[in-house]
């Protein structure tokens, strides 16, 4: 009895204490109008994501990338927060974040991505920026809390629930073993 408590103890905390760290999504991307190639990194912990490449250096702020889990479907974005700079055909902007008239936002998925956001070059001008092209994802790494991947808590508990069933199984032959010589089951 004692060993399937522990067991089944065991099993109870390698399923609880599976603190899934948060992850780092990379891709490469193709952004037209002037932009190029740039590399896309999407932090699930912060909600960021950050392009680089030769003319473009921004990151982007959105609650709604908290949790991303990848760019498998279409989904847009509405930044709440832009920093950084853009090249166009060798003119370069300062990003600035926008609700009016249209919102800055980026969208991800299907190989595809798109961002849109304002800029004003050094005399002050604004420009409208929106550019679309493709996307390939290229791994992730671990999230900006330090940590690694972890499997998912589904994983585990299914291991954990593996276990117990062992622990079960060995505890039930053990008490027909035992009843088999005449022994009391509890001894």
């Amino acid at each position: 009895m004692k060993k399937t408590m522990i067991l089944a103890g065991l099993a109870a905390t390698i399923t609880a204490a599976a603190p899934a760290s948060a992850a780092i999504y990379n891709y490469d991307a193709y952004i037209s109008n002037g932009i190029g190639n740039a590399n896309i990194a999407i932090d699930s912990s912060a909600g960021t994501a950050t392009y680089s490449g030769r003319n473009i250096d921004l990151t982007v702020s959105s609650n709604k990338l908290k949790g991303f889990t990848g760019a498998a479907k279409k989904t847009t974005y509405l930044a709440s927060d832009i920093s950084g700079t853009f090249s166009r055909y060798g003119r370069t902007y300062n990003a600035f974040h926008s609700t009016r008239p249209k919102y800055t936002q980026i969208s991800l998925g299907n190989n595809f991505n798109f961002l849109w956001t304002y800029g004003r070059d050094r005399w002050g001008r604004i420009y409208d920026f929106d550019g679309k092209g493709n996307l390939k994802y290229t791994g992730s790494t671990g999230g900006s809390s330090g940590g690694t991947p972890v499997p998912a808590p589904g994983i585990l508990g299914l291991f954990g629930l593996g276990l117990a069933g062992l622990a079960f199984g060995r505890r039930r032959t053990m008490v027909k073993a035992k009843a088999k010589m005449g022994l009391p089951a509890a001894a």
